[in-house]
């Protein structure tokens, strides 16, 4: 679509991850390392932070992305953690912190219902 995906030379995103949205803030579960680095012609940002500059965009009326996984509630992230969070190129320390943070409030849901408006017509994201 014009813009420029990548590995992001940050590393990993991992677990609970707070994410600034025009809404204010919500948490969703990561589990990435490619990156939307430079937006599309026609995107907008609409969710970021300090980390992933990028993490949910806009195109139009038609198109919404993100980067985070909204469908990765809390006990599939267990199971993330758990079979295959041990992996040798996962970072530990990560893995280890997303295993603290884990039970915490999440958006997941209200992700959800965002989304679904939007494809109905009815939010302006």
């Amino acid at each position: 679509m014009g813009g420029r995906v990548e590995k992001f030379s940050g590393g990993w995103s991992i677990g609970r991850r707070e994410y600034d949205t025009p809404d204010g803030p919500i948490a969703l579960n990561a589990w990435h390392q490619d990156q939307v680095v430079e937006v599309p012609d026609g995107a907008r940002t609409i969710a970021s932070n300090d980390f992933c500059a990028h993490a949910g965009l806009l195109y139009g009326d038609t198109i919404f992305t993100l980067q985070p996984h909204p469908e990765i509630k809390g006990d599939i992230m267990q199971i993330y953690l758990d079979e295959v969070g041990h992996q040798s190129h996962f970072p530990q320390e990560m893995i280890a912190a997303a295993k603290t943070e884990h039970g915490q409030p999440m958006s997941e849901l209200a992700m959800a219902a965002r989304m679904a408006a939007f494809f109905k017509g009815r939010a302006p994201v």
